[in-house]
């Protein structure tokens, strides 16, 4: 992984030397940040969440930052109901998470505070936070006590890494490894587990070719082929498990409207688009309840495959393997979304040692689904 040398000083700055590498001023950069585990908090656990900084908030709602405002929509099935606005917005971006600065309503909305820090909604108006400032920090994504950041580069303005806020300090966790590339869709989009959701593709141009997944800790998890025009892609929002992009009125191809972007067979698939009402082009979006792409597809493994005992102890036994899809990998990653083992499989049944795994709740990626695996 590449470090964040295009981030200005200030931004780095702020950063841990003794956990993130010794700074140098040499290079503007800080080494060592591809072995940064960043503790994750504890994730939102009602499925409906009853208000939002004191704003209604049901399970179909998500939110848009315009005119000053951000303004409450419906999204039930193909059809998108504008309830009005709800609050002045504090910034041109937009996210909800817990608040993790400490503040009276959590869930609140969260925002960038003139691209230098977060700032959060305290029922009747904008908070900045107390944590030191950084330079270049924009559009924003969250979700239970994970807040997200994306990072531009400090010539180019390209979007190319993404910064974590845990309250009172910001993280560099990722960085786009190739120069030619840029984060595409100006937002990001956290599900319920804390793993962050946004689009990639070519400098020049910035025409989106890939969805990446990156867990809390700023491992690389998926990275699905997604080829779409994404002009004038103002936001990501994810509702009920489904990721939505928001297309502003600019885009030659649907304009104003939202795809909903689904994961089949290893691939990110766009959607019929939907009708937003109005002609307003909005600057970000936010939903209540985010739901996990990755929970829903864990229930669609590889046909026939057995992973048995489940609890397990020592030893965990893979059976009744397809030998057409031999061979693939397995990966089995903690709740940070780290890697804790790997190997390949190449035989119909195979049995895995994980004596030296601690007990807990596992993540078995098989290439195409996760499962969750539980030691004793």
């Amino acid at each position: 992984m590449k470090i964040l040398s295009a981030i200005p000083l200030s931004i780095l700055l702020i950063m841990s030397v003794a956990v993130f590498g010794q700074f140098n001023p040499a290079t503007n950069s800080i080494g060592s940040l591809e072995n940064i585990i960043a503790t994750p908090g504890q994730k939102e656990t009602d499925a409906v969440l009853s208000n939002l900084a004191g704003v209604p908030c049901g399970q179909n709602t998500f939110f848009a930052v315009g005119g000053g405002n951000i303004v409450s929509f419906t999204l039930n099935g193909g059809t998108v109901t504008n309830n009005g606005s709800v609050a002045t917005a504090g910034g041109g971006s937009l996210a909800f998470c817990n608040n993790i600065d400490g503040g009276s309503f959590s869930p609140t909305f969260y925002t960038n505070s003139n691209f230098t820090r977060a700032g959060y909604y305290n029922g009747t108006g904008w908070t900045k936070s107390t944590a030191p400032p950084v330079a270049w920090i924009v559009n924003t994504g969250g979700n239970g006590n994970f807040l997200y950041f994306t990072a531009h580069d400090s010539v180019t303005h390209d979007e190319i890494g993404i910064v974590r806020y845990n309250g009172s300090s910001y993280s560099a966790i990722y960085t786009l490894s190739d120069t030619s590339r840029a984060i595409t869709v100006a937002d990001l989009a956290a599900d319920d587990a804390g793993n962050v959701w946004f689009f990639i593709g070519r400098h020049t141009d910035l025409s989106t070719d890939t969805l990446n997944v990156v867990s809390p800790a700023g491992q690389l998890l998926h990275q699905f082929p997604f080829s779409y025009n994404t002009d004038n892609a103002y936001g990501v929002f994810m509702q009920n498990g489904i990721l939505y992009i928001g297309l502003g009125n600019s885009n030659p191809d649907h304009p104003n409207t939202l795809i909903p972007v689904t994961i089949t067979n290893n691939t990110a698939l766009a959607g019929t688009p939907i009708a937003m009402p109005g002609t307003t082009s909005y600057s970000d979006l936010a939903s209540c309840n985010a739901g996990s792409p990755l929970a829903i597809r864990e229930n669609h493994r590889n046909p026939g495959l057995r992973i048995y005992p489940n609890p397990f102890k020592d030893l965990l036994y893979i059976a009744d393997i397809n030998p057409e899809i031999l061979p693939f990998n397995i990966r089995i990653c903690n709740s940070l979304g780290e890697t804790v083992y790997q190997k390949v499989i190449s035989n119909e049944n195979e049995v895995i040692d994980l004596s030296g795994l601690p007990s807990g709740i596992f993540l078995l990626n098989d290439g195409n689904s996760f499962q969750k695996i539980v030691k004793h």
